[in-house]
């Protein structure tokens, strides 16, 4: 199974729609998005999360991604749909 991840970033002029082979490289990216989107590091982002109430981020950045996919149109493409 093919599985792609992508991202409509609309923290760039014109907003653009970015796309990761892997998991990991996601996480990478919304780091740099977090940056551009809030002047927070991915760390700092996570720390504000956590002090208000939404729990401990696991090893996987699932606490941040969930919070950058509230702004942001991200998805997974799975062979081709």
């Amino acid at each position: 199974m093919n599985t792609i991840f992508y991202v409509k970033d609309k923290t760039l002029t014109p907003p653009q729609e970015q796309m990761f082979k892997s998991y990991p490289k996601l996480v990478q990216y919304l780091s740099e998005m977090c940056q551009r989107a809030y002047r927070q590091t991915k760390l700092q982002r996570t720390q504000l999360l956590e002090e208000i109430g939404y729990g401990a981020d696991d090893y996987n950045s699932t606490l941040f991604v969930r919070s950058m996919q509230e702004q942001f149109e991200i998805g997974v493409i799975r062979n081709g749909r």
